[in-house]
């Protein structure tokens, strides 16, 4: 590291230290639609959580400040830069690299490898090992946006048997709540619904859905008990003039609830296990925790200060720090938004965890988040666009580089009409992510595996069946990053860092050390090259 290739910045607003990097092979810094290594041409990389399909050149779901870089003779390094505000990282070609941060302070940690596995343990070191999902969470998952009712839910499931396809968790979409509000269910169409879950227990399965963290504020007072407890327990961040911010989601108008305030874990805790009462679900998906917000800012607007136009602003999607989310100077428990944004979905992902032991008798046991932070207990990446097949991959890799193994894409794509050869290569790739779940919109057509030709469905049976030959091995996986730091699907150069051309490759995967997956990502395409580094392979027919 050589800090002199650029003057320091130290100013209340914005902070900037520049580096020599060893080499051009730098990994990490995420979340953006990026290949495995990133361009060091001049490129600008900007963290700051926000709510958007997967983009080229635009910040995304999660904030990850932290680099792996590959060196002469297969040695590494990493650096992580431990602050939450809104940022810059821009790779230049001499190699170097500039941060620009919007505050905080400049606290690294300088992880010395000497090879890359090493460099990711002392980085888990830091912020934590993952957790150990259960068993049945490595199963195959199946949801829809769409899925509007219990009959419609059940008949799935029923096709699903029918159609000799394993799976281990139904999951619902906001179909159920009651006007899209958080612990509520829809008394029509899904008046059966504690019914619908207990009879999925009984076949085996188990059951998880959306949670989002808005709460409605609507209603006249007392008919609606988590915003009317909220209130009166102080558990929603809070706008200039100390009033609740009033913001717009799926429900219409809402608060959030401020995850670093002790009593909003309290309250939540209560919502989850009231309705866990009503409804015995197994896992909560904790969704639009960027926060989203489909106003920029509030219903109000934000103030004209320093926190909302800071003197420098990253390049943000939007433009300015409020767009698509809440008011950067509305107040939370420990600070301002500002400073804590990017930690949103990580502290709703702790409350979360928190109610599996927090003495319940009966809790949920697989949270899964959307927008990601380091030292997060799961993830879940969404690929909304059914076209762009040739990078969830790289995501996956990635991913597990900063110590969020539990991950997958969206399989056969979110938003837009599927093809069946996309659909099946896409089901035959996701047999190998370490999270496994079919997703899609409700206006798109049908993908669920037996919505296709026999022939279709035969090739996604395979996948799928191969897939659970090869669960213990998985789960034996998940337990080594769990209790040792390690990554469960990982980039070649983990492997053989001491090999160039490994360096680079991110259309392929590895289970561990064992295993190496070289999927077929091209349309029109039956034969597929791959890269295998030096030793003796056996293929694993399936």
């Amino acid at each position: 590291l050589n800090t002199t290739v650029a003057p320091l910045f130290f100013a209340d607003q914005f902070l900037q230290i520049s580096t020599s990097l060893p080499s051009h092979f730098i990994s990490g810094l995420g979340e953006h639609l990026t290949p495995l290594v990133l361009d060091t041409a001049w490129t600008r990389v900007t963290l700051w959580n926000r709510d958007m399909a997967p983009t080229p050149q635009t910040n995304l779901y999660g904030s990850h400040p932290f680099y792996l870089v590959m060196e002469d003779g297969g040695l590494a390094h990493g650096v992580f830069l431990l602050n939450s505000n809104a940022m810059d990282v821009l790779l230049q070609p001499s190699p170097a690299l500039t941060w620009r941060t919007t505050g905080g302070i400049l606290d690294f940690y300088v992880f010395l490898g000497p090879d890359p596995k090493s460099v990711v343990r002392q980085y888990l070191d830091v912020i934590g090992f993952p957790f150990m999902p259960p068993y049945w969470g490595l199963g195959f998952h199946l949801c829809r946006w769409g899925y509007s009712s219990t009959d419609i839910t059940r008949q799935v499931v029923d096709n699903m048997t029918a159609a000799l396809f394993p799976m281990d968790v139904q999951w619902n979409d906001l179909d159920y709540a009651d006007a899209k509000r958080d612990f509520t269910f829809n008394q029509k169409s899904f008046k059966d619904y504690p019914e619908m879950v207990q009879d999925f227990h009984r076949r085996g399965l188990r059951y998880i859905m959306i949670v989002d963290p808005g709460i409605s504020s609507l209603g006249p007072p007392g008919t609606y008990k988590p915003y009317d407890d909220g209130l009166k327990r102080g558990v929603f961040v809070r706008n200039a003039t100390g009033q609740p911010l009033i913001g717009k989601v799926w429900p219409g108008p809402t608060v959030f609830p401020d995850f670093t305030n002790p009593e909003t874990h309290e309250w939540w805790h209560d919502m989850v296990k009231d309705f866990h009462d009503q409804v015995p679900f197994d896992g909560m998906w904790i969704d639009m925790n960027e926060p989203s917000n489909f106003v920029d800012g509030s219903q109000d607007g934000c103030p004209n200060n320093s926190l909302e136009h800071p003197p420098y602003v990253p390049g943000v999607f939007g433009g300015r720090l409020q767009a698509g989310t809440i008011c950067a100077s509305s107040q939370q428990y420990l600070s301002s938004h500002y400073n804590l944004h990017s930690l949103y979905g990580l502290t709703e992902a702790i409350a979360s965890h928190e109610v599996q032991g927090a003495g319940a008798a009966s809790a949920p046991t697989f949270p899964l988040s959307l927008p990601s932070s380091r030292g997060l207990l799961c993830e879940l990446h969404e690929s909304q666009n059914p076209h762009a097949f040739s990078t969830p991959s790289t995501e996956v890799l990635l991913f597990n580089l900063f110590g969020v193994p539990l991950v997958g894409a969206d399989i056969c794509g979110f938003a837009g009409d599927t093809s069946e050869e996309l659909c099946v290569r896409w089901t035959q790739l996701g047999a190998f992510y370490p999270f496994m779940r079919n997703h899609n919109d409700h206006g798109a057509r049908p993908q669920e595996p037996y919505a296709f030709s026999p022939a279709a469905q035969a090739a996604m049976r395979n996948a799928l069946r191969l897939r659970y030959s090869l669960l213990p091995f998985l789960y034996t996986l998940f337990h080594r990053a769990h209790s040792a730091g390690e990554t469960v699907a990982r980039p070649l150069f983990l492997e053989f860092p001491k090999d160039p051309n490994t360096w680079a490759v991110d259309r392929q995967l590895m289970w561990g050390g064992g295993l190496l997956v070289t999927p077929v990502l091209e349309a029109g395409k039956n034969k597929v090259s791959g890269y295998f580094p030096a030793g003796t392979w056996y293929s694993l027919a399936g």
